[in-house]
């Protein structure tokens, strides 16, 4: 995913974007949506835009990195125009209209079919066989391949889903994007994102890949290092584990490298 991961979220006129931490508050003319990062990457705003970069190499951090920066692009473009699906029913004698706060269908049973339209979404019936869907938040689908076809669902609920999301991103990985395939793409890796931060423990990065890497990432070389925490020889003696951090240089290291503490601390 990281080239989607690569290109900076630019913020349109009229919306702003804070962070916190993992957390990301974007703020627009519809209203406010946040969104909170994984440890695997880093947040941050400048000139502008969020940017959004892994911290590592690992293939989870790879995919945190597209998945990440297309939450935060989801979260702009629901905050500016909002998201709109419009729907038709076929059928004969099929309708549709609105009662309030609940949404009326005919659909050939011998009762209609009523469905509570949720808060922050807005539901419309402009004619009898169009129904339009708006808000400023994705809803949460998941997506399973029956019979060769894409179909829509609520969400992962169990393993089984788990693995059978993960079966479907393989064969999508290469879709490209703005594509109804890389579209379904992202959706995936948001889902599969969210059940796992949910069911599974995240370890964070070991202090030396994270010092590397940041390293790598700024062009920072072993001595412009030592400036910081005290000399060559004890930047080479931490690089190489034969000498342990100190809170005075850990301390240092998160500021002047923007290394979260909790990588620094593990």
């Amino acid at each position: 995913m990281s080239r989607i991961g690569k290109k900076p979220v630019g913020l349109p006129s009229g919306v702003t974007a804070t962070v916190s931490g993992q957390t990301v508050e974007i703020k627009g003319p519809k209203g406010v949506r946040t969104f909170k990062a994984t440890d695997d990457v880093s947040l941050a705003v400048e000139d502008s835009a969020v940017s959004v970069t892994p911290r590592g190499s690992s293939k989870r951090a790879r995919q945190q990195w597209g998945m990440s920066r297309t939450q935060i692009a989801n979260c702009v473009t629901g905050v500016t125009d909002g998201f709109k699906k419009e729907l038709e029913i076929n059928g004969v004698g099929y309708r549709a209209s609105m009662q309030g706060a609940v949404l009326k269908l005919a659909l050939g049973y011998s009762h209609d079919v009523l469905f509570e339209v949720p808060t922050g979404i807005t539901v419309t019936a402009p004619k009898p066989t169009e129904i339009i869907v708006e808000g400023i938040e994705i809803a949460t689908l998941n997506v399973y391949d029956v019979q060769g076809k894409v179909v829509y669902s609520e969400k992962i609920k169990n393993e089984n889903d788990y693995k059978s999301t993960l079966s479907l991103i393989e064969k999508l990985w290469d879709s490209k994007i703005n594509t109804p395939e890389g579209d379904i793409l992202e959706v995936l890796t948001i889902l599969v994102s969210d059940y796992e931060t949910k069911h599974y423990e995240i370890l964070p990065p070991n202090p030396i890949d994270a010092i590397l890497f940041r390293m790598e990432q700024i062009g920072m070389k072993q001595k412009d290092l030592g400036e910081l925490i005290g000399g060559a020889n004890r930047a080479s003696e931490i690089i190489h584990g034969k000498r342990k951090l100190t809170v005075k240089m850990i301390s240092t290291l998160s500021k002047k490298l923007n290394i979260p503490l909790k990588s620094l601390l593990s």
